[in-house]
């Protein structure tokens, strides 16, 4: 199925190891109905967003000591 084509490039089982193209065979799982597949894909966005926001938090802190600086 899918979501297992996924897991294998998650990781890196018979395949080269690629959360992206894990998350493309997952999101594929997903949209045909696989309901498992749907809940991961949640987590992982969700995750995502999460580390995006961690990150710009740091970017935004990072600019702010250098402003201060000036």
């Amino acid at each position: 199925s899918l979501k297992e084509l996924a897991i294998c490039y998650f990781n890196g089982d018979g395949v080269n190891k690629s959360v992206d193209k894990g998350l493309v065979y997952l999101k594929r799982a997903a949209q045909l109905g696989d309901t498992e597949s749907q809940e991961y894909v949640a987590k992982v966005e969700k995750q995502r967003q999460q580390e995006n926001a961690q990150a710009m938090g740091a970017v935004l802190g990072i600019l702010g000591n250098v402003l201060k600086v000036r």
